[in-house]
């Protein structure tokens, strides 16, 4: 049986958010050297492994925690159902949120047309539509 409080899995008993946050970080540190090339052949742990690079140990490190996480939201639910709403809960507002930014103010920022023609628009709307 898993014991629910004394694991290291309690939101204030780890250091988790910030472990995620720097793996997020070394992704972007990782996809910098996509965007601007070195004579020398990349970022430190490409050149040092010469079999992977440090986004990719990133990521796997990012969804081990997400995983626990995960699974330890679901163990202390109640049933499937109060699970999966608070699933939907978390992730839905903000990807609703990041799709309305995507889709009428960065066309409007960088798809050169006006904001009215970006909110106006059929095809950023269908896009919305389909990614929300």
């Amino acid at each position: 049986m898993i014991e629910r409080n004394t694991s290291i899995l309690r939101q204030n008993a780890n250091n988790f958010n910030i472990v995620r946050l720097f793996a997020a970080l070394v992704v972007i540190y990782a996809h910098s050297y996509a965007l601007s090339p070195q004579p020398n052949g990349g970022e430190f742990i490409a050149r040092w492994t010469g079999v992977t690079h440090a986004g990719e140990l990133s990521v796997v490190i990012f969804f081990f925690i997400s995983g626990a996480l995960v699974t330890k939201s679901l163990v202390q639910s109640k049933n499937i159902s109060d699970y999966l709403i608070k699933c939907i809960l978390r992730i839905y507002p903000a990807l609703i949120i990041c799709c309305l930014f995507v889709a009428y103010i960065v066309t409007w920022l960088f798809g050169g047309i006006t904001l009215h023609d970006a909110f106006t628009s059929n095809q950023t709307f269908k896009y919305f539509i389909a990614n929300a």
